[in-house]
């Protein structure tokens, strides 16, 4: 590894436990998390707690993708991170655009507005199709 390569500039979305960052530590990547965006109280404190502990680098915590203030991130992030909710893509659900967990177009409009240099997202394959 090289170890004079500077970290990669991170905005996770729907944060969760932070798996995807950790993930991509684990393979090597070195990440500077600029914010997450979490709305879930339980996960929130989840990463706070991990802060705290010194297990997770300290960064702001936004809990409402929707509001989130996009212009300070604007061609200053690398990647931009999310596992955001499924179960508007899901075959085992009714795949409805007008579920309220459905955060694609917001997500769609951060990548437009941040306009970062790679996305890494997780979700089901229904979202392809859908």
């Amino acid at each position: 590894m090289d170890s004079a390569k500077q970290p990669l500039t991170v905005l996770s979305l729907c944060t969760g436990y932070a798996g995807i960052e950790r993930g991509l530590e684990l393979a090597g990547e070195q990440l500077n998390v600029l914010a997450h965006v979490e709305i879930e109280a339980f996960a929130i404190a989840n990463l706070v707690a991990k802060m705290e502990q010194g297990k997770l680098a300290p960064s702001p915590i936004w809990s409402n993708l929707k509001t989130l203030p996009v212009e300070p991130f604007r061609d200053r992030v690398d990647l931009i991170t999310g596992g955001y909710p499924c179960q508007p893509f899901s075959a085992a659900g009714k795949r409805a655009e007008d579920d309220p967990r459905h955060l694609w177009p917001y997500i769609a409009d951060i990548i437009r507005a941040v306009r970062p240099v790679r996305c890494f997202f997780e979700n089901v394959e229904g979202h392809i199709s859908l």
